[in-house]
């Protein structure tokens, strides 16, 4: 779900006077980008969830600090990144999503990170065969190459924007995704072309749901102006 800034800005608004409405439709625009990160950082679904959800509300509450410097999901993004790094600490203490040391393994500022697109299959049982297949691939990449590898492939984000959202070097950002599709098998590599809407998909009843549990999160801590709604 995309919408224009005029649009997320009236929802703003609308969000900031305590109107479920914009809630709900400001999470269901934002799951598929933080729950991408969440699960980037965290090792299972769940936990992104958890994540998620956390992050929502320490955002939502907080809505009044929110001066639009960045964008809404920059913003929302962050917040979802700190909390997921948090968590993981807490299960991999010595594990950090730091830079030093790392090269670009001879890759030149203008190479390609991307395979070239491919058709995908057009049978629902293959495509969802092949959502688990690269869902398994993929979540066997340690957390510093799967969270950049995620957002460069999945969420198109490039180089420079994803550097700028972890806080890290543009070359770290080359080196990781570089490293993680080397990681992958060669036959699932050449179909990564077009899995931004395939894998680790976001939306349906489960991005409703996540717009549910946080709205009712948010009423009971008075955000929310259930009378006004």
């Amino acid at each position: 779900m995309k919408l224009t800034p005029e649009r997320e800005q009236w929802l703003l608004e609308q969000a900031k006077m305590g109107r479920e409405h914009a809630f709900r439709e400001l999470v269901q625009h934002l799951n598929p980008r933080v729950f991408r990160i969440a699960r980037g950082v965290l090792d299972s679904e769940a936990e992104a969830e958890d994540a998620v959800q956390e992050s929502y509300v320490k955002a939502f509450s907080d809505l009044a600090h929110f001066r639009g410097e960045a964008r809404l999901a920059t913003w929302v993004g962050r917040i979802t990144l700190n909390t997921a790094m948090m968590m993981a600490r807490k299960r991999r203490p010595t594990e950090i999503l730091d830079t030093v040391g790392e090269v670009s393994e001879s890759m030149s500022d203008n190479e390609s990170l991307r395979a070239p697109t491919i058709s995908r299959p057009d049978h629902a049982s293959e495509s969802a065969e092949l959502r688990v297949l690269m869902e398994a691939a993929i979540s066997t990449l340690s957390p510093k190459l799967r969270l950049p590898f995620m957002l460069y492939e999945l969420e198109g984000l490039s180089v420079r924007e994803i550097a700028e959202q972890l806080d890290i070097q543009v070359v770290a950002v080359k080196t990781r995704v570089f490293r993680a599709r080397r990681h992958l098998r060669d036959e699932l590599a050449q179909r990564m072309g077009g899995i931004n809407e395939i894998a680790f998909h976001f939306a349906g009843d489960r991005c409703a749901g996540m717009a549910d549990q946080v709205v009712e999160r948010l009423v009971r801590q008075g955000v929310i102006d259930k009378a006004i709604t």
